[in-house]
């Protein structure tokens, strides 16, 4: 850390312009690799970030830390609404181009201010080059088990943001845009059970038909991720179909039964999905769940008349 940093962190503007003024380095680096710049916007120190931006030698497109991230996307990051007024002089000091730049991991500023959950830096973000913010695709998973291609609208989904996932829809976001694993962000509220959001889609005409790289359609990320109510959601108000069926001739009944959910069986029995109806081999759900040693999914079907000596076309 140089002295300029330290005056920067503590806030000390006067100390800054008088180092400045003697000579001090702004793009100095410390051993994170940030710059001054990027130390004052991580601070929401909003007068020397103004007082910075100023000076000559310092580059607002500065990439810093182990993530390669601007001082925009570092702002954009922060969870409380205090540093909208720095991040609006940011963009007024780099251009709006700037919205567009992409971090270490490949994410926009905006991206990082979805994640982030902070409402004001998404609508400052969005007051100019909209349309291309909104359409853009993560191209790295946001975690392990996230597909790449996100767009914000899905990232606000797997936040269970409603009140962010409105503001973008607001702002033009595509509804029905799908990721990476050809999921819309209503297979993400549906997989999740979030029902507020899968409620809002409902009011915005997403389409519940759309099916992912794996042929699943929201009503079937709800069937094996055991959220009944979401199920009763897309089946009354999307009228999304209950007899869908996956590759292998399985029902949305072979679904809930491989993974046990006897809520999601029931709901889908009331609204009636055929009971005895076989896979492509034959097998029924009360097979499948015997599979995977589901009891109460059994119990369930033998309770609604199934047979327990039904046999598969492998005969057993």
């Amino acid at each position: 850390m140089t002295p300029l940093m330290y005056a920067v962190k503590d806030n000390r503007t006067s100390f800054v312009e008088r180092l400045i003024e003697l000579g001090s380095d702004v793009g100095a680096r410390n051993n994170d690799n940030y710059n001054v710049l990027h130390i004052s916007a991580m601070y929401s120190r909003e007068d020397i970030v103004k007082l910075l931006l100023s000076k000559r030698g310092v580059d607002p497109f500065a990439t810093g830390g182990s993530r390669q991230q601007t001082a925009v996307h570092l702002v954009a990051s922060r969870q409380t609404g205090t540093a909208t007024s720095i991040l609006r002089a940011l963009l007024t000091a780099a251009g709006k181009d700037i919205r567009l730049r992409v971090d270490g991991r490949g994410k926009i500023p905006l991206l990082l201010a979805v994640e982030a959950g902070n409402q004001s830096m998404v609508r400052e973000l969005l007051s100019a080059q909209t349309a291309e913010q909104l359409k853009f695709n993560n191209p790295c998973a946001t975690q392990a088990c996230t597909p790449a291609g996100d767009t914000a609208l899905h990232l606000a989904a797997r936040r269970r943001d409603v009140d962010m996932a409105r503001i973008l829809v607001d702002y033009g976001a595509a509804v029905d845009a799908v990721n990476g694993a050809g999921q819309t962000a209503l297979h993400i509220a549906a997989a999740e059970g979030d029902e507020p959001l899968v409620k809002y889609f409902y009011g915005v005409r997403a389409n519940a038909a759309i099916a992912d790289n794996e042929d699943r359609t929201p009503m079937h990320l709800a069937a094996e991720n055991g959220h009944a109510a979401i199920i009763e959601l897309l089946a009354d108000k999307f009228k999304a179909s209950i007899f869908e069926r996956t590759k292998d001739g399985s029902t949305l009944m072979h679904i809930a039964s491989l993974n046990g959910h006897a809520d999601c069986a029931m709901m889908l029995f009331k609204k009636g999905v055929y009971l005895h109806m076989p896979n492509k081999d034959g097998a029924r759900s009360i097979h499948t769940a015997a599979r995977y040693g589901h009891v109460g999914i059994i119990n369930t079907l033998l309770q609604k008349g199934e047979s327990v000596d039904v046999t598969t076309n492998v005969c057993f």
